[in-house]
C-alpha cells in the first residue's frame, strides 16, 4: 500500500504492478512519486551507474504543485535543489528557487557554505547566503536583486511521464547575478 497516495494497487490488478507503472498512474492522477536518475560509467569489468539526480513529484491535484529535483555530488550529497512550480496546470513549470552546498571536505556532510536564490516571475530576485553551512549558528544575510531580471530562460514545459531530461539539467541558463542590495523587508513591494 502507498500510504501517501492511499493506493493499493494489488486490489485492482491481478498481474503485479511495477513502480513504472505505480509513477505513470501516479503522473495521470496528479499525485505524489519519485524519480530517481542515473548516469553510466565504466566499471572494473563492465559499464556501471550511480545516481545523480533525484526528482519528487508532487502536483496536488489540479491547483498546481511542485517538481523538486536534488543533485548529488560524487559521495551522494545533495549539493543543489531546483524547485519549480506549476504555473500552468499541466503546461508551464517556473524555476523558483535553487539551494546549492559546498562542503569542506569529504566528511563534511551538512555543508560549510548555503545559498538560496527565490526568482519571481516577473523577474525579482533574494538571494539568502549563510558562510558555515545552512544549520550553522552564524547568521546569514539576505539581499534583493536592484532590478529586475530576464527570468525568460527559467520556464520548461510540463514534462510527459518519464521525460525529465529538461528538468534533470544541472546546468541551465541562469541570469547572471545582477547588482545586489540589502533585503529590506520594511520596503512595501
Amino acid at each position: 500500500m502507498d500510504d501517501i497516495n492511499k493506493t493499493r494497487f494489488s486490489k485492482r490488478t491481478k498481474n503485479t504492478v511495477t513502480l513504472e507503472e505505480a509513477a505513470r498512474w501516479a503522473h495521470e492522477n496528479r499525485k505524489l512519486y519519485f524519480v530517481t536518475a542515473f548516469e553510466k560509467f565504466p566499471g572494473p569489468q563492465c559499464w556501471a551507474e550511480r545516481p545523480y539526480a533525484f526528482m519528487e513529484i508532487n502536483l496536488l491535484d489540479n491547483s498546481g504543485g511542485a517538481l523538486i529535483v536534488g543533485f548529488l555530488d560524487e559521495l551522494k550529497r545533495v549539493c543543489m535543489t531546483y524547485t519549480f512550480h506549476e504555473v500552468e496546470v499541466g503546461k508551464r513549470l517556473f524555476l523558483s528557487t535553487i539551494l546549492h552546498w559546498e562542503f569542506a571536505n569529504p566528511e563534511d556532510e551538512k555543508g560549510s557554505y548555503f545559498e538560496r536564490v527565490n526568482f519571481t516571475t516577473d523577474g525579482e530576485c533574494f538571494w539568502y547566503k549563510k558562510p558555515g553551512g545552512q544549520f550553522s549558528p552564524l547568521p546569514g544575510e539576505q539581499y534583493e536583486a536592484a532590478e529586475r531580471m530576464d527570468v525568460s530562460k527559467l520556464w520548461e514545459p510540463f514534462p510527459e511521464f518519464g521525460h525529465y531530461e529538461g528538468l534533470l539539467r544541472a546546468d541551465r541558463d541562469i541570469p547572471p547575478q545582477p547588482p545586489l542590495k540589502p533585503f529590506d523587508e520594511t520596503q512595501p513591494k
